[in-house]
């Protein structure tokens, strides 16, 4: 050690002044004491000028410094003069982090320098941010808000001359309980402070890691990021030290509930059900180390057994079911079923999260009150008879329910047909909400029964009528008892001829046009037709039912204004695509109109007055003043669709028209160099031997076989097709000619489709299973 003496070579000590070192005095702010009484203007200088380092100071040159004098307490100078390594620091036999250690900034609490001015080694660290005496917060800078250096040789004054002291703050006689006085208590200044999750740390650096850990969490459950201290609004060291050490001070209990609720918010914001997630501080706890990350992991592990979240770490306490936990085969073995029906059954009651593949393997375990819903619900369910009986109807009633899907099993237990099991409660509420607001009726009405009655046949089903009713279709007219077999339906096996006849009718009656006819006006898809009443384009009809039915006039007014883009394919020499043409008219500059259908394509509607300006045309190619087979076709797709029989289905060959149940297909070609317009049925015809009135139409229908395909044409004379003018009788015949073959060919439904010529094929042999060859 070295031994520094006054620099005039008298061999004394450095200064003529000296005092003892009080108890917790470090030599650094010994120092500084030392200058104040020898009324040294800079201990930078002092150090300086002894060949030390005065600008940044240094705990052990002071303390070789300040041993140089007589003084005595030089034990306690000692030992709290802080012993510094590169990792850690040892203050008063207490050793610390490095980071909780500081002097280049000079902290004091005023109230404690006006009692006694000399430094308090334990105002060097940052965690010790409020004297517990006082009740005041430890400074670093003056009134003025200037820091206060270490080279000022003053424990009153700042080099500026303002006050650093602060009298007539009453002191505590013990320290109020906190991280402060817990600190004073491991340092041996105060009395024993007792805090177990603490106390049995081995440094108080891992005391106060664990405290700034436990205040991150306290102040930041919600957070999904890690929090960092200083930086993250919020989460100032003193604010995170106290939030953390208020709750170790509780205990562990406390430790554990805030885990807990750690768990809760990370499982809540991922949808994890009961799953213990910690985030951040799972990965925190792989970086450090010592014994307080070890604390730690404990009370995670307590947690995360207590929420039944076990996992490879904790499989030991899964087996042995701690925490009152009973884990899946324990149960399974119980309850006399596999271990995948009862984790089925426990995803159908909402204990576990549904999982799949290797998933379903994880550690599964049921609390008490689980198990007992398990084993409740295990004894109360019924199987499809009993289901059947609590609802008051047959079996092959809840057969035809479940088999439309209106009823679906709780879960699934054995094989067979009687595997099915149902929840009584559930069984319950399906049948409330049918009979809610049925009042109960003596008798039955004309046109109704009791749903129990109706039985499942071939042209009645229960499911459908119960159906009705749920969709809002039918109405209940009451019920003659309590139960859903009790509630009274439309019965379906009266007159459906009459019913099918009125609908018919009330359809007919429906004001403006249906989608499919405005589509066979316009001459496009009905999907364009749609886009356009989304578009608001077209304006609707107050209908009955909900039928989208289209204003005429609203529909004459946007087919005066816009056209079709393949209309004018052939004038712009696109081929008959709409798409093409429309993307060729709007580089052109014709204003356009895009319409976005749901299958995500868009259509292009071509303003006439644009198309006429840009492309010089005298008329538009389907006015009936142009004459050609365009404009033919548009006249005779207004009077189609004006009737409403047929729709227009695509234009590939002419035009091709469906009706409306789709069982007939027609294509009308205009042929010009024949002066005739040929209708011809491509779908739904017949041989004419199984026509029974081909006497009656004149013999005036061909038969053809196309591709596999019958045929059956019919020839309309078009002598006058190059005079528009007589294009309405045209028009009038060739329509009648449509409704010629739709009267001819009724539909059929059912069966194999009309119109497909079948090859004659031999019967096969009937022969047992034994004598048919192995595949």
């Amino acid at each position: 050690m070295t031994t520094f003496t006054d620099l005039r070579g008298r061999f004394e000590p450095p200064l003529p002044d000296w005092r003892a070192a009080y108890p917790g005095e470090p030599a650094h702010g010994y120092v500084v004491r030392l200058g104040a009484i020898n009324e040294v203007g800079s201990i930078a200088v002092l150090l300086n000028s002894h060949g030390l380092n005065g600008r940044d100071i240094q705990p052990a040159e002071c303390l070789e410094f300040a041993l140089s004098f007589p003084i005595a307490g030089k034990d306690h100078l000692i030992h709290a003069t802080p012993v510094v390594t590169p990792t850690s620091v040892v203050i008063m036999g207490q050793e610390v982090r490095r980071q909780h250690w500081q002097i280049g900034r000079r902290r004091f609490c005023p109230a404690c320098l006006s009692e006694n001015p000399h430094h308090r080694v334990w105002w060097d660290m940052p965690a010790y941010a409020r004297c517990p005496y006082h009740d005041l917060d430890v400074l670093d800078r003056d009134a003025s808000g200037r820091p206060v250096p270490w080279w000022s040789a003053s424990f009153t004054h700042t080099p500026s001359g303002a006050d650093l002291l602060r009298y007539g703050v009453p002191r505590r006689a013990e320290p109020r309980p906190s991280l402060e006085a817990y600190i004073l208590a491991r340092m041996g200044i105060a009395s024993p402070l007792p805090v177990p999750p603490l106390d049995g740390l081995r440094t108080l650096g891992e005391a106060l890691d664990l405290v700034e850990l436990v205040g991150r969490v306290s102040l930041g459950v919600t957070l999904r990021t890690r929090p960092v201290v200083g930086v993250t609004k919020g989460f100032d060291l003193p604010a995170v030290m106290r939030a953390g050490y208020g709750v170790l001070a509780r205990g562990e209990a406390a430790l554990d509930a805030l885990l807990n609720d750690l768990a809760n918010a990370r499982a809540a914001s991922a949808a994890g059900g009961r799953s213990a997630r910690f985030g951040w501080l799972g990965s925190v706890l792989r970086e450090e180390q010592g014994s307080h990350v070890e604390l730690l992991a404990s009370s995670m592990r307590r947690v995360a057994v207590s929420r039944g979240d076990f996992s490879p770490a904790t499989c030991d306490a899964w087996y042995a079911g701690e925490a009152g936990w009973l884990p899946v085969p324990t149960l399974a073995k119980e309850l006399g079923l596999t271990e995948e029906r009862l984790r089925r059954i426990s995803e159908a009651l909402g204990i576990h999260e549904r999982q799949f593949g290797a998933a379903r393997e994880r550690y599964r375990a049921f609390s008490p009150e689980q198990a007992d819903l398990v084993r409740g619900t295990l004894a109360s369910s019924l199987d499809r008879d009993g289901a059947a009986d609590a609802l008051g109807v047959s079996r092959e009633t809840l057969d035809a329910l479940m088999a439309a899907g209106i009823i679906t099993h709780f879960m699934r237990i054995g094989s067979g047909s009687d595997r099915d099991r149902f929840r009584p409660e559930d069984l319950a509420a399906f049948a409330a909400r049918l009979l809610r607001g049925s009042e109960t009726v003596a008798e039955v009405p004309d046109g109704h029964l009791r749903l129990a009655d109706l039985k499942r046949t071939s042209k009645t089903n229960p499911a459908r009528s119960v159906e009705a009713i749920l969709k809002g279709y039918a109405v209940a007219r009451g019920k003659t008892g309590p139960t859903l077999g009790d509630l009274l339906v439309p019965d379906p096996r009266r007159s459906r001829r009459d019913d099918m006849q009125a609908a018919r009718a009330a359809l007919r009656a429906l004001p403006g046009l249906g989608r499919y006819q405005a589509s066979t006006i316009l001459g496009c898809r009905v999907e364009t037709v749609d886009g356009l009443i989304d578009e608001g384009h077209l304006r609707m009809c107050a209908g009955k039912r909900g039928w989208r039915r289209i204003d005429e006039a609203s529909l004459e007014a946007f087919h005066r204004k816009w056209a079709p883009a393949h209309v004018y394919a052939d004038a712009v020499g696109a081929a008959r695509s709409g798409h093409e043409a429309g993307t060729m008219l709007e580089r052109l500059g014709v204003e356009t109109l895009r319409v976005a259908q749901k299958d995500g394509t868009v259509t292009h509607m071509v303003d006439r007055a644009s198309a006429w300006s840009a492309l010089a045309l005298s008329c538009d190619p389907d006015d009936p003043a142009g004459g050609g087979v365009l404009a033919f076709q548009a006249a005779l797709l207004r009077a189609l669709g004006r009737r409403g029989t047929f729709k227009l289905v695509g234009r590939s060959r002419g035009l091709t028209l469906s009706s409306a149940s789709g069982d007939l297909t027609i294509r009308i070609e205009v042929q010009p160099e024949r002066e005739a317009v040929e209708v011809v049925l491509t779908r739904g015809g017949r041989p004419p031997r199984e026509v029974s009135i081909q006497a009656a139409v004149g013999g005036r229908l061909h038969w053809r076989e196309v591709a596999g395909r019958l045929e059956v044409a019919d020839i309309v004379s078009a002598s006058e097709l190059s005079a528009p003018r007589a294009w309405p009788d045209l028009v009038a015949r060739t329509v009648a000619s449509t409704e010629m073959l739709r009267a001819t060919f009724p539909q059929i439904r059912g069966g194999t489709a009309f119109g497909t010529v079948k090859a004659a094929r031999p019967a096969s042999p009937v022969t047992d299973r034994s004598e048919r060859p192995t595949t």
